[in-house]
This record gives structure tokens, sequence and C-alpha cells, in this order.
């Protein structure tokens, strides 16, 4: 029997959670990261690091949204972006720049968004959906 957390709705409210906590880390890092070190950054990185996180965050819907209409890429996208922010943005973030309660908030909010998305997606991998997996 599948649980919620299983189910198609749980991996999209899940990886839109975790896709919601980037943003939220990208306009943290935009306006205090890149506000305080703007000038010995220069402008070709600060344009780098904002076409970045657009190219994360487009990724991310365009998979999103091609997944719930079906595409089986699509879940093998959201779940690499999930671990990306599970690992990336949350747990490697929390050890290096947790200094301060909002920046444990909210990499310990990104961290735990990206696991439980990553593990509602790794239920949706394996083939069409609906399919039974050996560990489901």
């Amino acid at each position: 029997m599948r649980t919620w957390l299983q189910s198609q709705t749980a991996a999209l409210i899940l990886s839109f959670a975790a896709l919601l906590s980037l943003v939220f880390r990208a306009l943290y890092d935009t306006h205090f990261i890149l506000g305080q070190d703007y000038n010995a950054l220069g402008n070709q990185f600060v344009l780098l690091w904002l076409v970045g996180y657009t190219a994360i965050i487009g990724g991310w819907v365009w998979a999103a949204l091609a997944f719930a209409g079906g595409s089986l890429g699509a879940r093998y996208a959201l779940f690499v972006y999930a671990l990306i922010c599970f690992f990336f943005f949350g747990i490697a973030s929390l050890f290096q720049f947790g200094d301060h309660l909002v920046e444990d908030i909210m990499f310990g909010v990104t961290t735990v968004s990206g696991g439980l998305a990553a593990a509602s997606l790794l239920s949706q991998l394996g083939g069409p959906r609906g399919s039974k997996l050996p560990f489901a």
C-alpha cells in the first residue's frame, strides 16, 4: 500500500517546498552575501551568480511541470534538483555558513524540504506511474 509520501501529489508539493526554500536562499544570498561583497566580487561574478540561480529555478519549474504531465525524465531531473537542494544548499551550507539563527533555520528548512522531496521522488522512480517498486 502506498502512503501519501509516495504519491505524485506529495512529490510535487515537497518539491515546490524545496524550491521555495531555494528561492528564499537566493534572495538572502543576493541581499546579504552579494550586498556586502559587491565591490570586491565585481559585476561579472554577481551576474553569473544570478544567472546560475535563475537557471536552477527555471529548470526546476520546467521539471515540475513536466513531471505533473507524466514525464519520466522529469522525475529524474526533479530528483537531482532535490538532492542538490538537500546536499549543496542544505547540509554543506549548514556546516559552512551556519553562524546566525536565521541562517540555521533557513538551511534547516532547505535540508528537510530537499530531503523529503528526494525521498518522495525516489519512490516515484523506477517505471511508469503506479508501478510497484521493490522497496516501496
